[in-house]
């Protein structure tokens, strides 16, 4: 997939309960443009593949992003994630109900998490 334009992938797999891209990691070449990941696995409740060499520099909204996704465990602790607003404000719920995720995360504020 060429996602070098693409700035807003809000809800991209929303609900997409099926969806474990065929069981190969989702290396896209370039993700340094997205702003917005809001909701894009919200209750993908079957996907759980490699996302950590995703650039997420740019990512000011991960709202919600793996909210009920209850299959997701990878690590992200590599994720850059500095431009999400320290409030918790464009990032609440980020893995709520992600029951399996036990890996570390990236480094969210405090108020994101849970």
């Amino acid at each position: 997939w060429n996602t070098a334009s693409v700035t807003n992938m809000q809800g991209m797999f929303y609900e997409a309960t099926a969806f474990n891209n065929g069981g190969a990691a989702l290396t896209w070449a370039n993700t340094a443009a997205v702003k917005n990941m809001q909701r894009m696995f919200l209750h993908a409740t079957s996907f759980n593949q490699d996302v950590s060499e995703w650039n997420t520099e740019s990512v000011t909204d991960m709202m919600m992003m793996f909210y009920g996704a209850t299959s997701f465990n990878r690590d992200l602790s590599s994720w850059t994630v500095a431009n999400i607003d320290t409030d918790g404000s464009k990032c609440a719920y980020f893995e709520r109900y992600a029951v399996a995720w036990t890996l570390p995360k990236p480094a969210l504020p405090a108020s994101c998490l849970g």
